[in-house]
């Protein structure tokens, strides 16, 4: 049954945050570390990550040395050198925080994941707080160490991504959200706008938490509150934060076309696909137990309770009926944000079950639930195999080392070119190199990789762009995935092996999800070095547009 209030104690902030806060954050660290999250190289499991990495890094450098006045020539320039920046894509509060946390401690990727397991352990505290109003303390602690030990969660700790940062966002603003409804003030509606609006320049998906507040409002039994101003000036509030952002960048993510194409086909394929990750993602017994849980609150809500518990409810069913609306793809990592809310009423379900039973057999009962809801994530936890991606830092490291500043060409697959640009830049945050994607200059396509079209189809067209470019550098990935590889990939090996004005410098081992590929990474070097460019003309000419994607 729900917790009393909260002590009012000096040692109520060290029980309730401090204590548990270190507890959550050890725990995401360990499973990073078991995870081989510091192990291994960027894009491990999605090409964003590399993307999110250098986005950071580049609102760093703009921080330390940027021109205020122009801030969008300065991520054209930085994308020039590091094309992996996506800020115009996503929102950029999740990249303003992590650019912060860099700056105290460092852009490297043990430091980034730091960041990601703070962040982790925030969601985790949140739930504990939280879940003393909804179930027995023991039990709302549970709860949050159980999220970090879910498939889902410990995936998206080994990254950085934003994913948990959407997670926090979107508990934090449901939470206030709650108390708005339950006391109705001007001040609590108004942190709901700032908490809502925040959720949303975090990421897209923040959206979602407008279908919060008229959910909870039907389901608390509050539908006065539809005609309150104040719950319209939460509405302003959040669009003023965010909505000057997503009209500034409309343009860019229009013409990037980033949805996938959408219609009553992706709903159907949606409304199986996540519901079906939503229970992979629990286990059967989580979710019945959530279930139980859910039926519970209806039962044993009053006018003080109702709020939170519907809020609680009704956030994975906003989360979810937002991807299934808004089709950006069919990705387990989506539900993540509804975890939290499900993991708590599966704490109150096992509560619940265990007020039916007599007092001697109660702790026993709430035992045998808690091991039979836990052994599974357990063993998913046991069985998951590390994501590694080894050996593209080592060769961005000793490539960087040249005194003069390069142009790098890299071809490969779209992870293999995320994680050697992570790499070089982690280690050159403020940029002296160009980078070049081999998959934007021999090919025009769009974000998604749709439509594309060979920019020089020939033998002879490659060799004659590579003679009339300023290109120092060439590394060939010789795993790039088969899916996404081109031809384009084959005509530039031929061009630098054949041709006598590149040889063959260094040869590096990689490592891709368990296979070791002993010459996987080649690196090639013009014989005669050109003059690099001292700024982006002559890159454009080659087809490097730098629209930030």
């Amino acid at each position: 049954m729900p917790a009393s209030a909260p002590s009012t104690k000096p040692t109520s902030w060290l029980i309730t945050i401090a204590l548990p806060f270190a507890f959550f954050a050890a725990e995401a660290v360990l499973f990073q570390v078991v995870g081989g999250a510091y192990s291994s190289d960027f894009s491990s499991t999605s090409s964003d990550e590399a993307a999110h990495f250098v986005t950071g890094l580049m609102v760093r450098e703009f921080m330390v040395n940027g021109d205020w006045l122009h801030p969008v020539e300065f991520a054209r320039n930085y994308y020039l050198h590091y094309p992996k920046v996506a800020i115009g894509h996503w929102p950029p509060l999740y990249y303003a925080l992590l650019a912060g946390w860099q700056l105290l401690w460092g852009s490297s990727r043990a430091a980034a994941l730091g960041f990601v397991a703070m962040v982790g352990a925030a969601v985790s505290t949140t739930m504990f707080v939280a879940g003393r109003r909804v179930c027995t303390p023991p039990m709302a602690f549970v709860t949050g160490a159980t999220f970090l030990a879910l498939p889902l969660a410990r995936e998206a700790g080994s990254q950085v991504m934003a994913e948990l940062l959407v997670t926090l966002s979107l508990l934090v603003a449901t939470l206030i959200c709650a108390e708005a409804v339950r006391i109705d003030s001007r001040r609590s509606w108004v942190a709901f706008g700032v908490a809502a609006g925040c959720a949303v320049l975090v990421s897209g998906s923040g959206w979602s938490i407008g279908l919060v507040p008229p959910l909870v409002v039907l389901f608390a039994g509050r539908l006065e509150l539809l005609r309150s101003p104040r719950l319209w000036l939460a509405a302003a509030t959040a669009l003023g934060l965010c909505a000057p952002w997503y009209i500034v960048t409309q343009p860019l993510r229009a013409a990037e076309g980033a949805f996938i194409g959408g219609g009553m086909a992706f709903v159907r394929q949606a409304l199986v696909a996540f519901p079906t990750a939503a229970l992979d993602g629990l286990g059967t017994v989580l979710a019945t137990l959530a279930v139980i849980g859910l039926v519970s609150a209806a039962i044993r809500r009053s006018p003080d309770t109702a709020p939170l518990y519907s809020a609680v409810a009704v956030l994975p069913f906003a989360k979810v009926l937002l991807h299934v609306l808004v089709p950006a793809g069919l990705e387990a990592r989506y539900v993540l944000g509804a975890m939290p809310s499900a993991l708590l009423l599966a704490g109150l379900g096992i509560d619940a079950c265990v007020d039916r039973a007599a007092p001697r057999r109660r702790a026993a009962l709430r035992g045998l639930l808690l091991v039979a809801a836990l052994l599974p994530v357990a063993f998913a936890g046991a069985t998951m195999t590390p994501q590694i991606v080894h050996g593209y830092a080592e060769a961005a490291q000793e490539v960087s080392t040249a005194a003069a500043p390069q142009v790098i060409l890299l071809a490969s697959d779209s992870r293999g070119e995320g994680a050697w640009i992570a790499a070089l830049a982690a280690r050159r945050p403020a940029p002296a190199d160009f980078v070049l994607r081999a998959s934007k200059v021999f090919v025009d396509e769009d974000w998604l990789g749709r439509n594309p079209t060979d920019r020089f189809a020939s033998l002879a067209e490659t060799k004659s762009m590579l003679d009339a470019s300023p290109i120092t550098t060439v590394v060939l990935d010789r795993t790039t995935d088969a899916v996404e590889r081109r031809s384009y990939h084959d005509r530039l090996a031929r061009a630098v092996r054949e041709d006598t004005a590149w040889r063959r410098v260094a040869i590096y081992p990689l490592h891709r999800f368990g296979v070791a590929v002993p010459g996987g990474l080649e690196v090639f070097r013009r014989t005669t070095l050109p003059p690099v460019p001292a700024d982006a003309a002559h890159l454009a000419s080659l087809g490097m547009r730098a629209d930030l994607r």
